[in-house]
């Protein structure tokens, strides 16, 4: 088989659409839309959190898909989800921080406010 062989396959569109049908209706498949990709983005989401590296989530994405027997949305697709949901992740992330250091600086000041000065450690530790 050529290249010029498979090149009516992807001219018409119709052909495509008709072999996805095909394969939801013979191996119980489903399209990426609707509830289910709602489910997907939002588990993407959870795994941002503990991605290792880019490639990581895009893979466990493709992973997951597959589990849940999910025809796969195109590169560009995937590529975004994965993007949007690390770059989610980071803020929640960062918000945490954030929220931990506030209550340190504000447990800080109640020691200063409330421990007698004798027993505050000095600047020299």
């Amino acid at each position: 088989m050529t290249g010029d062989d498979i090149l009516p396959y992807a001219a018409r569109r119709q052909t495509r659409q008709q072999h996805l049908h095909a394969l939801r209706q013979v191996y119980g498949f489903k399209m990426f839309s609707g509830q289910g990709a709602r489910c997907l983005k939002a588990w993407l989401e959870c795994e941002a959190e503990t991605a290792r590296s880019n490639e990581d989530l895009p893979r466990r994405f493709v992973e997951e898909c597959r589990r849940t027997q999910t025809i796969l949305p195109g590169v560009t697709v995937i590529e975004r989800l994965c993007a949007d949901a690390l770059v989610a992740a980071e803020r929640k992330i960062e918000s945490r921080i954030a929220e931990t250091r506030a209550s340190l600086w504000l447990g800080w000041d109640w020691c200063q406010a409330n421990i007698p000065v004798e027993t505050q450690p000095d600047a020299d530790g």
